[in-house]
């Protein structure tokens, strides 16, 4: 598997449920991050007035998650 998006190809060649699972798992974690970080840019995005209102406490960044 090889798209514009990942760098680094996945290849599998196992079966099994246990397998399956720990694939799933890692891969709805890479997801779970991704949404996370776009979640943080729009935030910061914003401009200070929304923020406030919207109660953001700071300027949140990669660095301080």
């Amino acid at each position: 598997m090889n798209n514009k998006r990942s760098q680094n190809p996945l290849a599998v060649r196992v079966s099994g449920q246990g397998f399956r699972f720990a694939i799933r798992s890692m891969v709805d974690e890479v997801l779970r991050r991704r949404r996370q970080r776009r979640a943080l840019d729009e935030l910061n995005s914003l401009s200070p007035e929304i923020q406030r209102d919207i109660g953001w406490p700071v300027r949140a960044t990669h660095e301080n998650r």
